[in-house]
């Protein structure tokens, strides 16, 4: 029997699927590792009944089996809304900035690479400054913009957890081969009333009074530049999320080989997808062990469904995000519980405002960059460093979690060991003192100098990137605690 599908029962939130495996690694690539797409139209999508046309239900579609791709896996693509292009090759296509929470939005678009570019694409060209390339295996992260609004004095930067990982797309090696399209997301934190935001893309260009739009609803077909990755239903019980997805190609479209996934000629885990709400918080699907959800890209022409479960944000609404792909927000079966684990990750709102960067998660940090309070290997405010000190002592009264504040002092590895260590403890009893004469009374502080022990980043890499990973090192952190 020929497996199609009942459409009519579909609910069709769609995505483009590019980043397939996460800390996963492939096996040798197989002969073909690219590929190249036409563009195709949309092949018409039945709506009969099982009844009239004895097709099997989802509940009879083996999971991890390949199967003829089913109709509805045709793609219709956003509109682009501006073109940047880099020095390098590279076109970013912007198609879309919705709004995810009261702090937060997500850019959607495409990248384009023309045949041949392969030699000159620069993949720091997406990465946030100061945040290093991931390892082979995951490829690079897509985090290049930086967000305004207009009247407002801040810079917002993308989401971040603990571990430094943005919620945003990840490219694979490989993937320029072959003039490349590829669907692209980035979490931008932002102010819960802007209605228009203005973005900064580094060696492409900037976008002005982009209107931030609602998610799209579950009505909304979202598709991908070639892969397409279709969620057929989602259930909520007990604190998780599962998802039966399809993951394919139409019959006449070809994309990318195995290769530039990095799989092998094995099953690999499938986590492209993140569930998420108007929180901080994002369930991400489990990339190991018991609970990996394992498939294979299909060749053209071919479909298989998996089934990917993630913690709950516990939101009334659900986003599901694909790592490469159009957000799209989707109407879950069951009850809204929050989840928990090591899979479930808060990604925190930043804002940059005259070297003082915030980061409100589950608490607020408040980071101070020391090229501006202090002179190069000193420990005396500059006349420079009231400003950015105000913008500390401003986050730090609108906070509701305490008057207990830890001072941690840090430095980069320039210098002497012993050296770097008491400076880190003379900038942050700096920072303490100045911070006491503004705050007042009712704050009690504790104050530490970790020298070069706790660096963010290693200090390596290209001339440039050394030095930005020692700016991100040079820092006084502020605590707030209870």
């Amino acid at each position: 029997m020929i497996r199609t599908r009942r459409t009519a029962m579909l609910v069709p939130v769609l995505a483009a699927v590019l980043g397939l495996t996460s800390a996963c690694t492939g096996g040798d690539d197989p002969e073909d590792p690219t590929g190249t797409s036409g563009t195709t139209e949309p092949p018409e999508t039945s709506t009969s009944t099982e009844e009239e046309t004895g097709q099997e239900t989802e509940d009879e579609i083996p999971l991890g089996e390949n199967y003829p791709a089913p109709a509805d896996l045709a793609r219709e693509l956003p509109e682009s809304i501006g073109s940047a292009q880099s020095e390098s090759g590279q076109t970013f296509d912007l198609t879309a900035v919705h709004r995810l929470g009261e702090d937060r939005v997500v850019v959607s678009g495409v990248i384009t690479l023309e045949d041949g570019s392969s030699d000159t694409v620069d993949p720091h060209e997406w990465r946030e400054a100061g945040y290093p390339e991931l390892s082979l295996a995951r490829g690079f992260e897509f985090a290049p913009f930086s967000l305004t609004v207009e009247g407002d004095e801040a810079t917002y930067l993308p989401v971040r957890a603990e571990d430094d990982a943005c919620l945003c797309s990840v490219l694979r090696p490989g993937f320029q081969e072959g003039g490349a399209e590829l669907a692209v997301m980035t979490v931008m934190s932002a102010p819960a009333e802007a209605e228009s935001v203005n973005l900064e893309m580094p060696g492409f260009g900037d976008f002005a009074d982009v209107p931030v739009s609602p998610m799209p609803d579950a009505a909304s077909q979202a598709w991908g530049k070639r892969e397409a990755l279709v969620v057929r239903s989602a259930t909520r019980e007990g604190g998780t999320v599962t998802a039966r997805v399809t993951v394919g190609m139409p019959d006449e479209a070809s994309g990318y080989g195995y290769g530039v996934y990095n799989f092998g000629q094995e099953q690999l885990c499938f986590a492209g997808l993140n569930a998420t709400g108007g929180t901080t918080l994002a369930g991400k699907p489990a990339a190991e062990g018991d609970a990996c959800v394992r498939g294979m890209l299909p060749p053209a022409g071919e479909a298989v469904d998996l089934e990917v479960t993630m913690p709950d944000p516990g939101t009334d609404e659900l986003v599901l995000l694909p790592w490469n792909g159009y957000p799209v927000s989707f109407e879950a079966s069951g009850t809204a519980e929050q989840g928990s684990g090591d899979n479930l990750v808060d990604y925190t709102a930043r804002t940059r405002t005259e070297g003082a960067t915030v980061a409100q998660g589950e608490e607020m940090t408040v980071s101070l960059d020391t090229s501006v309070l202090f002179d190069f290997g000193e420990s005396t405010l500059t006349s420079e460093a009231e400003e950015t000190l105000s913008v500390a002592v401003e986050a730090l009264q609108q906070q509701e979690q305490g008057r207990s504040l830890t001072i941690d002092g840090h430095t980069d590895t320039q210098g002497e060991e012993d050296f770097n260590m008491q400076l880190s403890i003379d900038r942050a009893e700096a920072v303490r003192d100045a911070l006491a004469d503004e705050l007042g009374d009712g704050w009690s502080f504790t104050v530490n100098g970790y020298g070069e022990e706790q660096l963010l980043v290693e200090e390596q890499g290209t001339p440039e990137e050394v030095e930005e990973a020692q700016a991100r090192n040079r820092r006084v952190e502020i605590t707030i605690g209870g």
